[in-house]
């Protein structure tokens, strides 16, 4: 979505108009290689599905905001993140 000096910002609409944005930091963390269109979209699938499981809990309000403590969407973003 947009370069910049010390990070690239990446963006993901749902179809349900939900915005995702992954601000991913250049350093030698993550190589090259990782920073593919591919991996990114896979990245922005899991955190989508994540987000899925999170609103088809019976007890989430609709269209509410994901607050603290939420444990079990936090694990699929950091399962995410760390697989990326």
């Amino acid at each position: 979505l947009l370069p910049m000096e010390d990070c690239e910002i990446y963006g993901y609409v749902t179809s349900s108009n939900v915005k995702v944005l992954a601000l991913i930091k250049r350093d030698s963390v993550i190589p090259l290689s990782k920073r593919k269109d591919g991996n990114i979209k896979t990245l922005f699938a899991n955190v989508h599905d994540a987000y899925i499981a999170h609103t088809m809990n019976p007890f989430t309000p609709v269209r509410a905001k994901i607050e603290q403590p939420c444990s079990r969407f936090e694990s699929h973003l950091r399962a995410s993140i760390k697989e990326y």
